[in-house]
């Protein structure tokens, strides 16, 4: 989201509460029409629960003769329609005092790096006594309050945030994942990693009915996406979706599922698909989770993220991005799902063909930033003796506990995973030993 998007935002909030109008110091907002519409809400100011007449402002504008039109009124009004009108007076109290001190603090770095490029000038031009007194008169103050120790050892157990999968191998393991992490699952080409991705996050949605979560797709053309869904959730196979034959006839039976099952509608509704061209970069990731009030969101995949804007060092970009993305979730405390790529041809070329923490592509990034990390074996790719629905998760990371593997059925044609019963558990979990066992102590 572009900076005067959240500027858009808080003129918006202030004509919608004018309570706001005074906690604004007009030299934080930049856009012309901006600034200009905030003073003339401010000579309108009326009762602080009442937004201000947007026909009465429209005029005002349109009688100022400057740079904002009632048009640019007209599009404040939208958003308060669309976006700002959705929030309670707590959720809309913390957004605006969210964007304020942002808006705030980014004026502060710009007077910081206009009066370094004043000193610098100075220098140049032979006035260093002045350029460097200049300079010393920057003052950092960006430092903010923080809890004192003993009311973080409260919040530490009061705010878990720890939320069940509904897959029970990871819940057992795990006692649920905890809000504020980041889980990566990295994987070989045709694994299903994003199948396993996306079918983990409609298991924690029908898990926690309160949930909202966002998947933003990078690679995979997001038609491809909902038709996964539309999959899962009819249990036609995806080639049966495609044929153009039955278009009309699936097209009904996905409405009337939906239509027929509040379940399925609520969890879609609670489910956001975001495609490759509405997103580029940590920043979009960060707006979209912000103004959905994410609880959990999935990234497919992360060395796609802002590729297209890299010119110089891909492997310092990719560093940043995973950095970005951790301090989104510990912003937003909330859940995310990160899928990567392993190194090209490092687990084929092993005998032992499950992923590592060392194949993954910036591995020691990834492991930095990861609270949890999986890789995905789908063992039918490399041998077709083995039975085609045998499917492993296995734990490379798990800060808060030992790591485990978790064992799953796949039905790839229906975009959907199940947990196998006890006794196929057994012979799964024995096949799963007996092949780690083979390559014990095994380099080849």
């Amino acid at each position: 989201m572009k900076i005067d998007v959240y500027e858009h935002y808080l003129v918006a909030m202030c004509l919608y509460k004018p309570k706001y109008i005074n906690s604004v110091p007009l030299e934080i907002i930049i856009k012309p029409q901006f600034k200009e519409i905030l003073t003339l809400a401010k000579e309108l100011k009326s009762d602080d629960d009442l937004p201000i007449s947007s026909i009465v402002l429209k005029e005002l504008v349109k009688n100022n003769g400057k740079e904002a039109t009632p048009n640019d009124v007209g599009l404040m009004y939208e958003i308060i329609k669309k976006e700002i009108i959705k929030y309670n007076d707590y959720e809309l109290d913390n957004e605006f005092n969210s964007i304020l001190q942002m808006l705030i603090k980014r004026k502060d770095q710009i007077n910081v790096i206009n009066t370094l490029y004043k000193s610098i000038n100075l220098i140049e031009n032979g006035n260093e006594l002045e350029g460097i007194i200049n300079a010393k008169s920057i003052s950092y103050t960006g430092a903010l309050s923080i809890p004192d120790t003993i009311e973080l050892l409260d919040n530490s157990i009061d705010n878990t945030n720890i939320f069940l999968t509904g897959i029970k191998s990871i819940d057992k393991n795990t006692m649920g994942f905890a809000k504020g992490n980041l889980l990566t699952l990295a994987g070989d080409t045709g694994s299903m990693k994003t199948m396993i991705t996306l079918w983990m996050c409609l298991k924690i949605l029908e898990t926690n009915e309160n949930f909202t979560c966002i998947y933003f797709e990078k690679e995979m053309p997001i038609k491809d996406i909902a038709r996964r869904i539309a999959s899962y959730i009819t249990q036609i196979d995806t080639l049966t979706l495609m044929d153009n034959e039955y278009k009309a006839e699936n097209k009904l039976l996905i409405r009337d599922k939906i239509e027929k099952d509040p379940k399925i509608k609520n969890l879609l509704d609670r489910l956001i698909l975001v495609p490759n061209t509405n997103f580029s970069n940590a920043e979009h990731i960060y707006a979209y989770i912000s103004k959905y009030k994410a609880d959990i969101w999935c990234l497919d995949f992360l060395t796609q993220l802002g590729a297209d804007t890299v010119s110089t060092d891909f492997n310092r970009h990719t560093m940043i991005q995973a950095a970005l993305l951790k301090n989104i979730i510990a912003d937003t405390d909330s859940f995310g799902i990160v899928i990567t790529q392993i190194k090209k041809n490092s687990s084929r070329q092993r005998s032992n063909k499950i992923p590592q923490i060392d194949d993954i592509e910036w591995s020691g990034s990834i492991s930095q930033y990861s609270a949890y990390i999986f890789s995905t074996f789908y063992p039918y790719y490399y041998y077709p003796n083995v039975i085609k629905e045998y499917y492993f998760l296995q734990g490379l990371k798990n800060r808060h506990s030992s790591i485990f593997v978790v064992p799953l059925i796949a039905y790839p044609q229906f975009s959907s995973f199940n947990e196998p019963d006890e006794i196929t558990k057994n012979d799964m979990r024995n096949w799963y030993s007996n092949y780690v066992n083979r390559f014990r102590g095994y380099n080849g």
